[in-house]
């Protein structure tokens, strides 16, 4: 493929997935090809996203599967973390060592370009040609064989590498095993106490709710009993009060007649107190007459006093027979 891009390290996972074989940064390497560490860091990258895409634990037992892929994860990002120092630095060995391994190729296409110069130059001068060619080509071979010795240890280095890699994602598998049986192991410990603690409380449950059964029936027949005294009690205040507007109909019923008798006096004091005023006004009009007539029979009766005793016993008799007569009615 070539180059280190998300899309060939998603088509590499596939193909070794699809092959049966063990999926690692190592794996995917050889098929993309390109940097190391940016295959690391897509393939960790890719591996994540999958697995939240995935992860959707049904019951305790996923979630703690998931834990424990989770737990390899960060241990594998450690590691790979770890290991990333001393491939950096193998790198720079590595890219040292095949700098000069280049620097000995340009040193021998160098010294062959000089060999070559010398081969044209060969018949003017063939014994000072003859001398420089030889040591020319014992450079060349020198500078070959430091090549070939550099080559040899960058394939020493690579095969070291690949070796010390292999050991340690054993390693990671054996500590992933070990991992994920004890979270199992964990996990069904856990579900026996969950269990245990489960039918614990629902006997606790089952009893309280019996308990609670009995204080309600308890409780409810004794608000019922109470509802029936609290009824029969509102009867009895029903009744009462039924008498009571009873007896108010009768008092409203006697107390407009004794109104109206009331009334009818009223009336009958008012016309007879006008009677009275009128009769007290010719009453008094009357002494008012009888005191005028007593004045006038004062004055005759002095004048009488004056005539003759015959004449005023006569005259006596008269005035009294008209003072009567004035005084009836």
């Amino acid at each position: 493929m070539g180059q280190a891009t998300e899309k060939n390290v998603r088509a590499a996972i596939k193909h070794l997935e699809d092959e049966g074989k063990k999926v690692t940064v190592r794996a995917i390497y050889k098929l993309v090809g390109g940097n190391y560490n940016a295959i690391a860091e897509l393939y960790r990258a890719v591996t994540e996203e999958i697995t939240v895409a995935e992860q959707a634990p049904a019951d305790i037992l996923l979630l703690f599967t998931d834990l424990a892929d989770d737990l390899y994860n960060k241990v594998r990002s450690k590691a790979e973390a770890a290991f990333s120092g001393e491939r950096a630095g193998m790198k720079n060995q590595i890219d040292g060592l095949t700098s000069e391994r280049d620097d000995a190729g340009e040193a021998v296409s160098e010294l062959e370009a000089e060999l070559a110069e010398l081969k044209s130059t060969q018949a003017e001068d063939a014994a000072a040609s003859t001398a420089e060619i030889t040591r020319l080509r014992a450079e060349r071979d020198q500078a070959v064989g430091k090549a070939d010795a550099l080559t040899q240890q960058v394939e020493a280095l690579y095969k070291d590498h690949a070796k010390r890699l292999d050991e340690t994602e054993a390693a990671h598998a054996a500590a992933l095993t070990a991992l994920k049986n004890d979270q199992l192991q964990t996990l069904a410990d856990g579900e026996a106490k969950h269990a245990a603690a489960l039918t614990d409380a629902k006997e606790g449950y089952s009893t309280a709710l019996a308990n609670n059964k009995a204080s309600y029936t308890d409780a409810l027949a004794a608000v019922e009993a109470k509802v029936t005294a609290l009824q029969a009690d509102l009867k009895a205040r029903d009744a009462a009060l039924a008498a009571v507007n009873n007896e108010l109909t009768s008092t409203k019923s006697a107390l407009t007649d004794v109104t109206r008798d009331r009334d009818a006096h009223a009336k009958s004091a008012t016309a007879a107190q006008a009677a009275l005023a009128e009769e007290k006004s010719t009453a008094r009009d009357a002494r008012q007459d009888v005191e005028k007539l007593s004045v006038q029979v004062e004055s005759l009766r002095k004048a009488v006093e004056k005539l003759t005793p015959a004449k005023s016993a006569e005259i006596d008799s008269d005035e009294a027979s008209n003072v009567t007569s004035m005084m009836k009615p």
